[in-house]
């Protein structure tokens, strides 16, 4: 049985080093406690699935094992639950008893350690091109980026242009100076699902999927996204500082295009009621404490240049609710927490109110 190969698995890895290949453990257990336990199916959409027991105190390295091996050896990285993907650390609070869920594959542990954390273009074949620069991001972590940079006015980043293929920085940008807004065209780098998903569930639909064309998931057949920002100006003939940003740190940026009125606003366009409805977040407070360690660490911001933006920013991130659907449900009660520039934004949402409590750095 699946509960069988978890004993197994354990065993394996508490064995000595010399035996198994594994390192040794730190300690052990001298009295143990018992545990409780979850039984629930995973399946990788095509066809196979598993039934699978795991406890409490289930370690990662023995789902992985488990799931290779009902998988024919695929790496299972993560796994979905509700619209969110939960790693294997972090499966048995997420997941419930009787319940089915879609693995997610990605490399092997070993080729994803020794691989260096750079953007690795497709082969010249597909996609006979690299990027024009690297995203610089006030929002250097997925989590607590706004879904739309619309969204957070007062969020800024940068775009350092390099030479390509024989031209300058300072030709390409001639003339964007004399718009207002720019589209930036990139590449969702950070994306962990390595299969095809038909539907999403997008946060504002608590739950229902929809065809993921039909909204703006990264979660994309194609993994290419669009934003429009603020062009607020450019710096050394080479460097864009835009405002109203919806990119993490390090997004490979592949064009940028100016933002034309006449051309790119459609004002009797028609979208669903979900799409543009308001969040519950109504209320943003920052208790004193967390208004003095944001000034103290001020001096530290690398991309957001004083304390009020920083404020502003952050204020305007939770009243866009970044929140997953599964951190909405199964842990409303919980802080949540997400970074800003050089800060751990760390805050408490309940009913129609976010209060930030602390503030400290990354």
């Amino acid at each position: 049985s699946v509960y069988l190969d978890v004993l197994l698995v354990l065993h394996r890895i508490l064995a000595p080093a010399d035996k198994v290949g594994f390192a040794p453990p730190i300690g052990r257990m001298e009295n143990p406690v018992s545990v409780s336990s979850k039984r629930f199916r995973v399946h990788d959409g095509q066809g196979i699935s598993c039934s699978v027991r795991i406890s409490s105190n289930t370690p990662a390295p023995a789902l992985s094992v488990i799931f290779s091996g009902r998988f024919k050896g695929q790496n299972v990285i993560a796994v979905e639950v509700d619209g969110d993907l939960v790693t294997l650390d972090a499966l048995y609070d997420a997941v419930e008893d009787g319940k089915e869920y879609k693995a997610v594959f990605g490399e092997s542990q070993q080729t994803s350690q020794a691989a260096p954390k750079q953007f690795d273009a497709p082969a010249s074949s597909q996609l006979p091109f690299q990027p024009l620069a690297l995203f610089e991001s006030c929002f250097p972590l997925k989590n607590g980026t706004p879904r739309q940079g619309i969204l957070a006015p007062n969020s800024q980043g940068r775009i350092k242009i390099s030479p390509y293929r024989g031209t300058t920085p300072k030709d390409v940008l001639e003339g964007l100076e004399q718009y207002s807004h720019v589209w930036i065209v990139f590449w969702f780098h950070g994306n962990a699902n390595k299969h095809m998903r038909a539907k999403v569930q997008p946060p504002r639909l608590n739950g229902i999927s929809v065809g993921c064309l039909a909204t703006r998931t990264p979660h994309r057949l194609i993994p290419i996204g669009m934003t429009a920002a603020k062009l607020l100006r450019i710096e050394n003939g080479d460097t864009l500082i835009v405002s109203g940003i919806d990119l993490i740190d390090g997004t490979p940026i592949l064009d940028i295009k100016p933002y034309v009125p006449r051309y790119d606003s459609i004002p009797d366009a028609i979208c669903p009621d979900w799409m543009i409805q308001p969040t519950d977040i109504t209320t943003v407070t920052f208790t004193d404490h967390a208004l003095a360690s944001l000034e103290k660490l001020a001096p530290t911001l690398k991309i957001l240049p004083s304390a009020e933006v920083a404020k502003q920013t952050i204020e305007q991130t939770l009243h866009s609710d970044p929140r997953s659907v599964y951190r909405k449900k199964k842990c409303d009660k919980e802080a949540f927490g997400f970074h800003v520039d050089t800060l751990n934004v760390q805050c408490f949402i309940e009913d129609n109110s976010a209060t930030v409590y602390n503030i400290e750095a990354s």
